[in-house]
């Protein structure tokens, strides 16, 4: 198995982001290119806000896949705001 992770750079800095440790927290490995969506909205000039890809994401996955999609994208936006 491979180890998914990208740095980012944000408003704040540069931010390590395990994109699927963060995937298996939302409650599925697959949603770890949503975990690094999240995080691509928090940076500067990322033309799409979190609001709006909240909005639109329950239109692009599965129903049954759209809290697990959607507590990935949050854990993204804020990676380090969950306590372990």
């Amino acid at each position: 198995m491979f180890q998914l992770s990208i740095r980012v750079v944000s408003t704040i800095g540069k931010l390590p982001i395990n994109a699927l440790e963060l995937a298996n927290q939302a409650g599925n490995p697959l949603t770890s290119n949503v975990v690094l969506l999240g995080a691509l909205a928090k940076t500067k000039g990322f033309p799409i806000s979190l609001e709006q890809l909240k909005i639109v994401l329950p239109n692009v996955v599965p129903k049954k896949a759209i809290d697990a999609n959607l507590k990935a994208l949050d854990l993204g936006y804020n990676p380090y705001s969950i306590r372990f």
